[in-house]
């Protein structure tokens, strides 16, 4: 046991079910925050599939019909997970760099 008080597993870092929502697939905000309107043909909120055509049996009513908020709000979303990844990738790369020059350290 950790000094926690609980010891995960490798690569468990949190209970399972406790996990946060995914984003929505249309707006990508978070369910408590979603702005896409309850479908009319099959009452879910923030389907893909109610926005693509009708087809391999998607519902396909709302098709067309996404607002300009939506698509707003999901660009503000990709702009979100691409600098969280430059970000990621900054960090490693000093990361790698903080290696290199304790290397060059070592081998003096």
């Amino acid at each position: 046991m950790s000094i926690f008080g609980w010891s995960y597993p490798p690569g468990c870092h949190s209970v399972p079910g406790d996990e946060a929502d995914p984003p929505c697939e249309v707006c990508g905000m978070f369910p408590e925050d979603c702005i896409c309107p309850e479908c009319p043909r099959c009452e879910e909120i923030g389907s893909l599939g109610c926005y693509q055509e009708v087809d391999l049996g998607v519902c396909g009513e709302l098709f067309g019909k996404k607002t300009l908020a939506q698509e707003l709000a999901y660009a503000q979303f990709l702009a979100r997970d691409a600098y969280q990844q430059w970000q990621d990738a900054e960090s490693y790369v000093d990361y790698l760099k903080s290696l290199t020059a304790e290397q060059e350290e070592n081998e003096k």
